[in-house]
């Protein structure tokens, strides 16, 4: 009996809140719950129009053709992707003087790889009685020959993207 005295108050409290609070639960399910049922009888007036079900039978053709639309633009997307790594992405060109005697850096060296780092390096040498071009193969960014310093650098810079 003591503890019904002692405790009592705040279990009534407690019992209080806790009613109160399933009964504010309560009225916000039975909002919500009217609102569904508002449009779910909006829904049924608007199917009962023969117009409304021929246009939703147009929508959904128009969906079904954007689908497929969609799965083949991924597609093509992809076969773009792939042909993108197979071409010269950053073709760097470094010109400089091969030669003491010669200026205007008419020399260069240029590098010009795919995605794969597959591609060649073309280096023109330019002197005063001649002037001498080599193409150097790259292979997944490694050269198949020894390389210049010059044509290293251009090299470099292809592989970094620029």
């Amino acid at each position: 009996m003591e503890f019904w005295l002692t405790y009592g108050p705040y279990l009534c409290g407690v019992l209080g809140f806790l009613a109160l609070l399933a009964l504010l639960v309560s009225f916000l399910c039975t909002r919500r719950l009217q609102r569904l049922l508002n449009l779910q009888r909006q829904l049924a007036q608007q199917l009962d129009d023969p117009d409304f079900v021929s246009r939703l039978a147009a929508l959904n053709e128009d969906y079904q053709e954007t689908k497929k639309l969609l799965l083949e633009l991924q597609k093509r997307q992809e076969e773009l992707a792939e042909e993108l790594r197979k071409c010269v992405r950053t073709p760097v060109l470094k010109r400089y003087n091969a030669f003491a005697d010669v200026g205007g850096e008419l020399s260069f060296s240029a590098a010009l790889l795919d995605g794969k780092g597959d591609g060649f390096i073309l280096t023109g040498l330019y002197g005063r009685r001649e002037a001498r071009m080599y193409a150097k193969e790259v292979k997944g960014g490694a050269p198949q020959v020894r390389l210049a310093k010059e044509e290293e650098e251009v090299l470099a810079a292809a592989k970094q993207g620029g």
